[in-house]
């Protein structure tokens, strides 16, 4: 069910003022998730206040998304709506049964005029948990004392759910290590593991004390292909993305360490071509290893104005980086979106890369994914981003320091006509305008 034009395409996560968001990236038909660490279970999300009117379990649930998009959507007119008015409206429409229900959702996320959000029944919303990149499926968000809790109800299916783990309950430690103080985000970086490893969490869960023992499992493709090239007289070593998933920060940096052994290396390749996007965590990861940790990613805002600035980090510390002084090369084309331009703006804003292909999609807003009591969930845009320098990408994309038509299109991948001599000397003229060593 991939594809761009198929419909399902998603993006990043990042953190807002406290609370995580969870990106995605289309257009139009589209659904997705979360990832390389956080996941939709790291996603835009607060505990819900209890509304003092006593209603129905129909329409509990559609009170439930609408405090959501009152509370995050970054079109604070919600489309030109009287919000409270359409509140009255949902809590007297008839609803006979859980299908009624979902056709109203349907509608009230419809009524905010935005391709991108969207109400997602069950069955679709358990398929994110392939951007889960802690593998557990937990949703963490501080409470007003700054402690972390577990903000939605684990998606089906997944340890967290299996665990009986519920919407409500307090973090206390992870592998015997307290959380206090810690942000959902470094949460989620101690959560990380490999497959099949286990990590034990200390909960608060209606006022009692448990343990539970959580098997990480990433039911997701290794979206990675890398090799040796020849291009001219270089040895390069080939990096192709497919999409930024639960394994994409691993995955690469498994193939720099690869790569990177080959003693006569003199280039590098990052192909991020028909690449829809992923988890902004992702992007803000694999920036970390191909540049200075700490440097520049991308500046959010959400819709109260409130302004995030996030920087290259890498998650996997004893991974291997891209070897320093050696060029790359960005291949990007009208299918890189999302947390991919996330990516290119930032290496090409910090003359770390020179990109070449075509014009990139354009995808400048980020999606929260808030999931509900019964499975089901709405993916809402909850903020916009920019590149290091202040470019804005919604609707205009980003345009190569190179530009290349490939003949036969994106399939297959070709590189021809990839010249990394002049990719050196724009890489140089760049870090000597912005005063960069």
């Amino acid at each position: 069910e991939g594809g761009f034009w198929r419909g399902v395409v998603p993006i990043g996560v990042g953190s807002v003022g406290g609370w995580v968001l969870a990106g995605l990236v289309a257009a139009g038909l589209h659904w997705s998730g979360n990832g390389c660490s956080g996941g939709p279970w790291v996603a835009a999300a607060e505990e819900l206040s209890q509304t003092r009117v006593a209603i129905d379990e129909e329409h509990q649930l559609l009170d439930a998304i609408w405090q959501y998009v009152e509370r995050h959507a970054l079109d604070r007119t919600f489309h030109g709506q009287d919000w409270d008015a359409v509140r009255e409206r949902i809590r007297n429409v008839s609803l006979p049964d859980r299908a009624a229900t979902y056709r109203e959702a349907k509608l009230l996320m419809k009524s905010l005029g935005d391709r991108y959000s969207r109400f997602v029944e069950p069955k679709k919303f358990e398929l994110f948990s392939k951007y889960d990149v802690t593998g557990v499926g937990m949703l963490l968000i501080p409470d007003e004392q700054g402690r972390l809790i577990v903000a939605s109800p684990p998606v089906k299916n997944t340890p967290a759910n299996q665990a009986s783990i519920k919407q409500g309950d307090l973090l206390v430690a992870i592998d015997g290590e307290p959380v206090e103080g810690s942000t959902p985000f470094e949460a989620a970086e101690r959560m990380q593991g490999e497959e099949g490893s286990e990590v034990v969490l200390s909960l608060i869960s209606d006022g009692q004390p448990r343990e539970v023992k959580l098997k990480r499992r990433f039911a997701v493709r290794d979206p990675v292909e890398y090799s040796m090239r020849n291009i001219g007289e270089r040895r390069v070593g080939y990096i192709r993305l497919h999409e930024f998933n639960a394994r994409c920060n691993s995955s690469v940096q498994h193939a720099i360490e690869e790569l990177s052994a080959d003693h006569q290396l003199q280039g590098y390749i990052l192909d991020l071509r028909g690449n829809p996007g992923g988890v902004l965590e992702g992007a803000l990861e694999i920036a970390g290893l191909f540049q200075p940790p700490g440097s520049m990613v991308v500046r959010v805002t959400d819709g109260t104005g409130r302004e995030e600035s996030f920087h290259a980090r890498v998650a996997l510390r004893d991974k291997a980086v891209a070897r320093p002084g050696v060029p790359l090369v960005v291949l990007v084309d009208q299918l890189t979106a999302s947390s991919s331009e996330v990516l290119v703006g930032s290496l090409r804003d910090n003359c770390q890369a020179v990109t070449v292909g075509k014009q990139t999609f354009g995808k400048g807003v980020i999606q929260g994914v808030f999931g509900l009591n019964d499975g089901s969930g709405i993916v809402l845009t909850v903020a916009k981003y920019l590149t290091p320098d202040f470019s804005a990408i919604e609707g205009k994309g980003i345009a190569p320091d190179v530009t290349l038509t490939w003949p036969n299109g994106i399939f297959p991948y070709s590189m021809d006509g990839v010249d990394f001599d002049r990719a050196e000397n724009l890489l140089r003229l760049c870090r000597e305008s912005h005063h960069y060593e």
